[in-house]
């Protein structure tokens, strides 16, 4: 049994660590913080989950799978996964938290989703009930982004339109302004009201 002070002295694991520690994946921490997994295998799937722990700052060389749980976000998923990547059979309603990279496979089907936006945009085949793509050029552009955010992206445009053509209606002086005597400036005073 540890005494207080080696209790004490021994250092706090991060969730990702104790997350690949748990699961039997070996890991090195790398110096900017990232750890990088070795393992083949991270499951975390069918363990009903309804948040991932936060893993979002492993690198994982091997497959991740947190399907057939209760997952509504994606949000603490590894920042990479170099093999195979599944969250189908969840109730995701958005890919926001994916890794940006997957070196497999990405398998998103039997979820609540109706755009892609927050997938991965390297992988080898992204399965979803949406379709079946092998890059993310390939995906219909009006399944990239969601309706919100499309409609946020045109307001912002339309703003940036309307600041270009008010800057240009505004009034120029084209010709030197020459001023003969020092301005002064009045105070006005409150007039009388009868």
């Amino acid at each position: 049994m540890k005494n207080s002070f080696e209790q004490a002295s021994t250092p706090q694991l991060s969730e990702a660590e104790q997350t690949l520690i748990d699961e039997e994946v070996p890991y090195e921490r790398q110096p900017d913080g990232t750890l990088l997994a070795r393992g083949n295998l991270l499951h975390l799937a069918s363990q009903g989950l309804i948040r991932l722990p936060d893993l979002s700052c492993v690198v994982l060389h091997g497959t991740f799978t947190c399907a057939y749980n209760k997952l509504t976000s994606l949000e603490g998923a590894p920042k990479a996964v170099l093999g195979f990547f599944s969250c189908y059979n969840n109730q995701l309603t958005s890919l926001k938290g994916a890794p940006q990279t997957v070196g497999g496979n990405f398998a998103c089907q039997d979820n609540q989703l109706t755009n892609l936006e927050g997938a991965p945009k390297a992988f080898r085949k992204l399965y979803s009930d949406l379709g079946r793509f092998e890059s993310w050029d390939a995906v219909p552009e009006n399944l990239r982004i969601s309706p919100e955010t499309r409609a946020l992206t045109e307001r912002a445009e339309r703003e940036r339109v309307q600041f270009e053509q008010d800057i240009q209606d505004a009034p120029v002086l084209k010709t030197p302004l020459t001023i003969g005597k020092p301005l002064r400036f009045k105070a006005k005073r409150p007039q009388n009201k009868s």
